[in-house]
């Protein structure tokens, strides 16, 4: 499935160079030309980037790109303004936590590469989240398995009084020392019949 990309602009001709701009890229391209239209097609499915123009009547781009960091943190939000500002670069940065601010009038390289280099940094920490949850997965496993066998050998081992008792009745350690005690009679018998022989 391509990345979807939101370009969000009152003017339908800078949207459209904007798609102009992106046409070599294998995005699937939407547009809105209000900050209430962009929310309504943000409500339709996951946009990977919106980029969105500063000054527009109704919304601004902050503000915008404010409710979208609410409700889609995922997406990669960009500002695209023709009156940037320190207090405007701020409030975009604080607020709406941007990734890219761009100015009029923008580079059509410089946009594409830019939102390219996001998408593949987005795939990377999605790639990493991904591998962390197998390796907090794996070890789980195998914590579970060490314990299991931990349970196994303390159960299989007697100690002291918690000696594990056999079907006849006896200990185990009671078992074992019966069994010695008979090998010891077999072996003083054997010494007994040796000496015999030598006298």
């Amino acid at each position: 499935m391509p990345h979807r990309v939101l370009l969000v602009d009152d003017e339908p001709n800078v949207t459209d160079a904007l798609k102009r701009a992106l046409y070599q890229e294998p995005y699937e391209v939407w547009t809105a030309h209000s900050g209430q239209e962009a929310l309504g097609l943000l409500s339709r499915g996951l946009v990977d980037v919106i980029v969105a123009d500063e000054k527009m009547p109704g919304m601004s781009g902050t503000e915008l790109l404010t409710i979208v960091r609410r409700i889609s943190p995922e997406t990669i939000r960009m500002i695209l303004t023709g009156y940037a500002t320190v207090e405007a670069a701020i409030a975009a940065i604080n607020d709406a936590g941007i990734h890219y601010f761009f100015t009029k009038p923008y580079n059509d390289v410089e946009l594409a590469t830019s939102i390219r280099h996001a998408l593949e940094m987005k795939s990377l920490k999605t790639r990493a989240q991904h591998l962390l949850e197998l390796i907090k997965e794996l070890m789980s496993t195998q914590e579970a398995e060490v314990k299991r066998l931990e349970e196994k050998l303390s159960g299989a081992v007697p100690t002291g009084a918690a000696a594990a008792v056999t079907a006849g009745g006896e200990s185990s350690a009671e078992t074992l020392a019966g069994v010695m005690s008979r090998i010891d009679q077999e072996i003083q018998e054997l010494l007994k019949k040796a000496r015999a022989r030598h006298h």
